[in-house]
C-alpha cells in the first residue's frame, strides 16, 4: 500500500466496520487512515482503537474530492449498485 500511496498519504476505507484494516494499517505504514461505515456501533468500536472514522456511506462522503491518495473497499462492495459501480468506473 505504501508503494501506491506513498509515504506520509492519505487512505479512505468505505465499509471499515469496526476498523480492525485500519489499526493495522497505522501500526504498519506511514498511512494517515480513515474509515467511513453505516454502523454507529462499528465506528464507536473503530474510534475507540484510535480509527478516525465517521458514520456515513460511499453515496455521500463528508470529505472534499482528493482529499484521500487511496481508497479501499472493505467487505461492502456487494451492497453497491453495479449500474453505478460501471458508470464511474
Amino acid at each position: 500500500m505504501s508503494t501506491f500511496c506513498g509515504e506520509g498519504g492519505k487512505l479512505l476505507e468505505v465499509g471499515c466496520g469496526e476498523g480492525k484494516r485500519l489499526e493495522w494499517i497505522q501500526k504498519s505504514l506511514d498511512i494517515e487512515c480513515h474509515g467511513i461505515d453505516p454502523s454507529d456501533k462499528a465506528v464507536t468500536i473503530a474510534q475507540e482503537i484510535g480509527v478516525r472514522a465517521v458514520r456515513g456511506t460511499a453515496d455521500h462522503l463528508p470529505y472534499p474530492d482528493e482529499t484521500f491518495d487511496f481508497l479501499v473497499f472493505g467487505f461492502c462492495l456487494y451492497l453497491c449498485d453495479r449500474d453505478d459501480l460501471f458508470r464511474i468506473a
